[in-house]
């Protein structure tokens, strides 16, 4: 056998043993950078010149050098075992430096997730990507680490759920439209329903579940629920709203939900791809999330 028909694969260890020593001029060193004794890595290199019949190194004591045909043959592996320590390294790097990116429904992301993103990166320690998803999660998408979702769990079995909150609704108006008229059913007598196209249904899921009905006149239709709300707090009308993601508009009198909430069944959830799910970032996500869900959504009562 020579090194041209050697079995590379099958010899890997004792090559990698062998750059390892011809690149530092001794088997000690090369112990030390491997991690294994020098006896190890001198009984790698004559196993590998026994299978190749061919002498690498020149042998003077303790001291080495490298024969004609170990000379060649360190020209040709080191360069390749250079190269996968560079790819090694650019794949770590693009492990750690790859932002976590985090989607979510586009009203959850605008009124929920952006007042909070500083302190998530704060508590990750660096930057994150949100991007717009308002249908079922994807787990095969790699382009996302983890799914923010309302509702029951949909992405399949291969996800891994972790609920962050209760889903909970109510219908809310203008908080000035009560102060010029406490009675709220006259106040929304007045004023028309507001409904997205994306939830075409809420009003009928409010009646449904038990929610109180009240007068109204006529019914606006928004493109998405985002801007439903805004009208909702411009006093155009009245319309059905996860509470979870208006806190701040109820805490400031924004809006206002005169006739309480309704819990759901489903729940604000991350949904976790299995491949993403042992990374430290996504870790550190999970329990800034629910450390958010813990401090509750808007402490209203159940509707009566």
């Amino acid at each position: 056998m020579s090194l041209s028909s050697l079995d590379v694969m099958g010899q890997l260890t004792a090559i990698r043993a062998f750059d390892a020593a011809a690149r530092l001029g001794s088997f000690k060193r090369a112990a030390a950078e491997l991690g294994v004794t020098e006896g190890a890595v001198s009984r790698l290199i004559r196993q590998l010149e026994r299978r190749a019949k061919v002498e690498l190194f020149i042998r003077a004591g303790r001291r080495i050098g490298l024969s004609d045909a170990g000379r060649a043959f360190a020209d040709d592996v080191g360069p390749a075992f250079e190269r996968l320590r560079q790819a090694s390294a650019r794949l770590g790097r693009q492990h750690v430096e790859r932002p976590l990116v985090i989607a979510a429904p586009a009203t959850t992301t605008l009124r929920w997730l952006i007042p909070r993103q500083a302190g998530l990166e704060a508590a990750l320690g660096g930057s994150i990507k949100l991007v717009s998803w308002d249908r079922p999660p994807d787990i095969s998408d790699p382009s996302v680490s983890l799914w923010l979702s309302v509702g029951e769990h949909s992405a399949g079995s291969d996800a891994s759920y972790v609920d962050i909150m209760p889903e909970s609704f109510a219908l809310v108006v203008a908080g000035e439209r009560l102060t010029r008229q406490p009675d709220a059913r006259a106040a929304l007598a007045g004023l028309p329903r507001l409904v997205s196209r994306t939830r075409p249904a809420i009003w009928q899921d409010w009646l449904r579940e038990g929610g109180t009905d009240a007068p109204y006149t006529g019914m606006h239709e928004f493109e998405r629920m985002y801007f439903t709300l805004q009208a909702a707090e411009a006093g155009v009308g009245s319309t059905i709203a996860p509470l979870e993601i208006i806190g701040e508009a109820l805490a400031d009198g924004r809006l206002v939900a005169p006739f309480g909430r309704i819990l759901r069944k489903g729940s604000y959830h991350l949904a976790l791809p299995p491949r993403d799910r042992r990374h430290p970032a996504t870790a550190a996500a999970v329990k800034w999330f629910r450390r958010q869900g813990q401090s509750g959504a808007a402490g209203l009562p159940a509707c009566a």
